[in-house]
């Protein structure tokens, strides 16, 4: 009783509650259909505020982090008191704060080996976009590309991602949402599981998505 008493005095219920954002994550598992359910993949979604992050763990130790969040998000933290010193390939879907501003906080915890970017939208990027890919890029060298549809992410075994979205012959768009338009939208799959990440593309780049008739039966959205 005394501890049960202790732990959930008024200033520990305070810490609980400051860290109960971090504890939202999901696990998800895809096993091929009939076999032994020894090949999976790990996905947690963290909820850090507005925006996305979301970090896929491939059998073999790839990893995958797809958007960051926003700067002071406290990713960067959890990230590293999970173990995680390195992700090999990370993916930014667009270029708005709430789902780079995390990187800069994680590059200085965590080996970035692969970053993969949107192209470039109707609108300059701003000052804090290009501060972050001098930093990731110029300072400590990692690989970039810009990925459209058909791309894929190699290196993660019998697991597969490949990009959908954007398609360059069909972004006709008004400037004004551009970077969403834009947004680099994820399928990654293993056997007959498989997610997709959609960034926050808007109503015409779904329309046109779906237009082209590569979207597959996805078990996480």
């Amino acid at each position: 009783m005394k501890l049960h008493q202790a732990f959930w005095d008024s200033r520990s219920l305070s810490r609980f509650k400051r860290l109960l954002p971090f504890l939202l994550w999901v696990c998800f598992s895809c096993t091929p259909v009939g076999e032994e359910p020894r090949l999976s993949i790990k996905a947690s979604f963290f909820d850090i505020g507005q925006g996305d992050a979301a970090l896929v763990e491939f059998p073999g130790g790839a990893t995958l982090l797809v958007d960051a969040g926003p700067e002071r998000s406290g990713l960067d933290t959890l990230l590293y008191n999970r173990g995680v010193r390195s992700i090999d390939q990370v993916v930014v879907s667009h270029a708005q704060a709430d789902h780079y501003g995390g990187l800069f906080d994680i590059a200085r915890k965590v080996k970035i080996r692969k970053l993969g970017l949107p192209p470039l939208s109707f609108s300059p990027p701003s000052v804090r976009y290009l501060a972050l890919m001098r930093l990731l890029v110029d300072t400590l060298g990692v690989d970039t590309v810009v990925l459209l549809r058909g791309d894929k992410i190699t290196g993660l075994g019998e697991a597969s991602a490949i990009c959908l979205w954007p398609d360059t012959g069909k972004m006709i768009f008004e400037q004004s949402d551009s970077v969403n338009a834009r947004a680099i939208v994820l399928r990654v799959a293993l056997g007959e599981g498989s997610l997709l990440f959609t960034g926050d593309i808007n109503f015409d780049a779904e329309r046109e998505l779906l237009s082209l008739g590569i979207l597959e039966k996805t078990d996480v959205l």
